[in-house]
């Protein structure tokens, strides 16, 4: 009885005590609440998904509840009957739709933690899209605020800054360096990058240009300063006239004036936390322009180099910029005491002027290929009789004993690069020949003077090191190039120094003119940039031309190549109705659209060519089919031709070469293309990069204004009625053979004598002597060049210091005791203005100019007399 009830307590309590399923789903439902809580904290704190394994849990766990019910409640299945067969069944039926009803739950709850992450990742994306759009913002309102503090410096001594800054504006990224040294599109990055990297710019480019600046500096009204307010305004028109003042800090600034007048010239009160400046004063002495200008360069990078510091001794003081430029680099005039390390004393020889044996001079034109002096050798050869001839004939009127023997070295850049520019190759195929005629005859000229000479044409192979100009030998006494061989001195060698720059003399064909030379030049050149000539700041005398038509410049000049004279009746008997043309090189025929003008000549001559530069039939294309072209010829057969022809045509190119003087040398007329317009650097590519504002008028200005009639015909060759006249004229007429002075062996020897013995840069040797200056007063809007030829003198630029003065141009009839002095650098001083009256007077040698005018400017002109038939040269120097 008692196994009775004991059994039948147990039965009770298990029927008291059921798994319902309600209470079991209740039970899973919690569980899984909890679970599901649980995986939403873990996938949010780890960011990534783990259904598969929380699954895998979640059943395992269920499977280990539903064993621990059993387990608890007794149920095995030896203690179980029946009834307790089919409760367990009916369990385990329940307990299966529970677990399948809990793993959709699951699958459900899957779906939401899945659908949480996303939510949060796509939140989290936002928010870092948030956040970069924010530290853009950031980032732009740092580099508004650093754009605000910066500002591109108006500083005369670096007048290539602003356009360094727009062109890195557009090509920053083309270049990783410019990122790497933390250039970022703002003005700040880029004016550090061009201040502490390439030095383009100066250091002192933040915070001048705020309003605070204005509020901080007032004109002070102190009745012991009266002066004070009057030289503000002065210094606020012309601080930039003289680099002396951005030497010692003036920026444009109203501070800067302050301060500069307060510490350095006692004009106005000192300035709190000012004083009174013992450091030595900015040297303006008219023989040394630059100086005021490189001290300002020497303030701003003296650090940018050790050698200023160890080799030099500078220390960041004016006088220590002073002393350094004066000894070293001779920009500056001595400190008082001073003196320049004296080198070696040079012993004066004298000029071995008894050389007859061209061999010896051939000897010294040679390089690897044989190719690059070829034309010039062969031009000395042929020339060589009449160079000997010449001087024989010059020593018969010059005494020539006392002649002191110069080291000259001779560097011809335009045939160092053969394989790039092919200039000697295309000698002999109908180029250019103009510059190799014209370095033939200076270097036979120096020679047969008796100087010591160096030739050559390849690249120097001196390399940049320091920022300090090299020392380099100072055993030459002249230094020929071309502006190739400039260029190529400036980037092997980097800075030259003023005791060597003052020994170059610059072969160069078209001119130099002021504004292109001097680098600081602010105003816009007409037609385009200076590159790739220009901005050397050399005397523009140092400057050799072709042709005398640059007054500024040297006229250096060349030999025209002609047959000796012969009598008129052989020449009648010799002479054939011919006209050859003036045009070598196929391109020349390209470039003349119409070709009427030869159809006129052919009606009265046979019209001949000299033509190469392409195959046969590339030339028969563009030549007129009566035109017998001899291909091209010797510089011998062209001589033959030129005596047997009457008439030499030009095509309008090439511009100013020696061809057509060699003609009228050989008896020829010469008809010359007007040109309507004149052709310059504003309309004609040609000259686009040519540092000159010279209008050509014609193919050959020179016989235009020099030779004239009855030598030269200037006209408009698209006027067939023009061309058709002239033709008739010139068939009446024989004109005797005319070769002007300067241009025989016999001038260019007495010119090239008197330039080498004369000319001297480094010394400041006046010449020609001041005794040959003739003062002449312009008229509004003429240049003095031409105020000088209309009264048949030349303009002389040595002479413009001499008459640079109020006191000269009171003498000479301007009423500058009742005017404004103006001091400033100009193209046009010293001239008188009538509107707002004003005297000028030039503050920068480097722009006394002969070709400037201005239409409201009369000039005061500095003029001389010329020797007849040779312009370079005084009448009684």
């Amino acid at each position: 009885m008692t196994g009775t009830r004991t059994h039948l307590y147990q039965r009770g309590t298990f029927r008291k005590c059921r798994l319902t399923s309600s209470r079991l789903g209740f039970i899973l439902i919690v569980l899984s609440f909890i679970w599901g809580m649980y995986l939403i904290q873990v996938q949010l704190n780890e960011r990534q998904s783990q259904s598969e394994y929380l699954k895998e849990k979640i059943i395992a766990l269920s499977k280990e509840y539903i064993d621990a019910i059993a387990k608890e409640k007794g149920l095995h299945s030896s203690e179980l009957g029946t009834n307790g067969e089919v409760e367990v069944r009916e369990m385990k039926k329940a307990t299966a739709i529970l677990l399948q009803n809990m793993l959709s739950r699951i699958k459900n709850l899957e779906e939401q933690v899945e659908n949480v992450i996303i939510n949060s990742t796509s939140e989290f994306q936002h928010l870092t899209k948030a956040i970069k759009s924010l530290n853009r913002t950031i980032n732009n309102i740092t580099r508004v605020s650093e754009e605000e503090g910066c500002y591109i410096p108006d500083n005369p001594a670096y007048p290539e800054c602003g356009k360094k800054v727009n062109w890195i504006r557009e090509h920053w990224k083309s270049d990783p360096k410019f990122i790497k040294h933390g250039v970022n599109d703002s003005l700040c990055s880029i004016l550090n990058y061009l201040s502490e990297v390439e030095h383009w710019c100066p250091r002192d480019y933040k915070g001048h240009k705020r309003k605070s600046e204005v509020e901080k500096c007032v004109i002070p009204s102190d009745p012991a300063f009266p002066h004070c307010n009057e030289k503000v305004q002065w210094m606020q028109n012309f601080w930039q006239s003289d680099m002396k003042y951005a030497g010692h800090g003036v920026d444009g600034s109203l501070c800067s004036f302050l301060k500069y007048l307060s510490e350095v010239e006692n004009f106005c009160p000192l300035r709190n936390g000012g004083h009174v400046s013992n450091d030595c004063e900015i040297p303006t002495d008219k023989e040394f322009p630059e100086c005021p200008s490189k001290i300002a360069w020497m303030r701003q990078f003296w650090k940018t180099d050790k050698c200023y510091k160890e080799d030099h001794g500078v220390n960041g003081s004016i006088c220590s910029f002073i002393i350094y430029l004066s000894e070293v680099e001779r920009w500056c005039p001595l400190l008082p005491g001073r003196r320049v390390p004296s080198d070696l004393p040079k012993l004066n020889l004298l000029a071995d002027v008894a050389r007859t044996n061209v061999q010896s001079l051939l000897n010294l034109l040679t390089d690897e290929k044989g190719l690059k002096f070829r034309w010039i050798k062969a031009r000395i050869v042929q020339m060589w009789p009449h160079w000997q001839t010449a001087f024989s004939a010059l020593k018969i009127k010059r005494d020539f004993s006392k002649t002191v023997k110069k080291k000259i070295l001779i560097h011809i850049g335009l045939l160092s690069n053969e394989n790039k520019l092919h200039f000697a190759e295309e000698a002999g195929k109908g180029g250019p020949l103009g510059e190799l005629v014209q370095w033939s005859d200076l270097i036979t000229s120096l020679y047969i003077l008796g100087h010591d000479i160096t030739v050559t044409a390849d690249l120097l192979s001196a390399t940049r090191q320091k920022l300090c100009p090299q020392k380099l030998p100072n055993d030459v006494d002249l230094l020929y190039t071309d502006y190739i061989g400039l260029k190529e001195l400036s980037t092997k060698i980097g800075t030259l120094s003023p005791q060597f720059l003052c020994k170059l003399r610059v072969v160069d064909s078209f001119g130099t003119e002021a504004q292109f030379n001097f680098n600081l030049y602010k105003e816009k050149l007409p037609g385009g940039s200076v590159a790739p000539f220009g901005r050397y700041n050399l005397n523009l005398r140092q400057f050799q031309t072709m042709f005398p038509h640059s007054p500024d410049n040297t006229f250096l000049g060349f030999v025209v190549n002609a047959q000796p004279p012969v009598k008129n009746t052989v020449r009648k008997s010799r002479r054939k109705a011919k006209a050859l043309v003036y045009g070598k090189h196929v391109n020349m025929w390209k470039d003349v659209k119409d070709k009427t003008f030869l159809e006129v000549i052919n009606r009265y001559v046979e019209v001949h060519g000299t033509v190469g530069g392409g195959n046969s039939n590339d030339i028969a294309s563009h030549l007129p089919s009566f035109v017998i072209n001899h291909g091209v010829v010797t510089p011998m057969e062209v001589q033959q031709l030129l005596n047997e022809s009457m008439v030499f045509v030009g095509l309008g190119f090439p511009y100013e070469g020696p061809a057509p003087l060699e003609a009228i040398a050989n008896g020829c007329f010469f008809i010359n293309p007007k040109f309507i317009p004149p052709k310059s650097r504003e309309n004609t590519q040609f000259f686009r990069d040519k540092p000159t504002l010279r209008q050509v008028t014609s193919q050959h200005p020179y016989c235009e204004e020099f030779i004239g009639s009855p030598y030269v015909y200037t006209i408009d060759m698209k006027n067939v009625s023009e061309v058709e006249r002239v033709m008739k004229e010139i068939m009446l007429k024989e004109v005797e053979p005319y070769l002007p002075f300067e241009f025989s062996p016999e001038g260019m020897l007495e010119r090239v004598s008197a330039l080498v013995q004369n000319q001297n840069f480094c010394n400041h040797k006046n010449w020609p002597p001041v005794k040959a200056l003739v003062t002449v007063k312009g008229e509004a809007g003429k240049s003095c060049k031409q105020v000088c030829l209309s009264k048949g003198m030349v303009c002389e630029p040595e002479f413009f210091k001499a008459i640079n003065s109020r006191t000269s141009l009171t003498e000479n009839g301007f009423p500058c005791n009742n005017s404004r002095l103006e001091e400033v650098p100009s193209l046009i001083a010293p001239g008188y203005r009538e509107e707002p009256r004003a005297c000028i007077v030039q503050t920068q040698s480097l722009l006394f100019s002969c070709t400037g005018t201005s239409p409201s400017t009369m000039r005061l002109c500095p003029c001389r007399k010329y020797k007849k038939g040779q312009v370079a040269l005084c009448e009684d120097c």
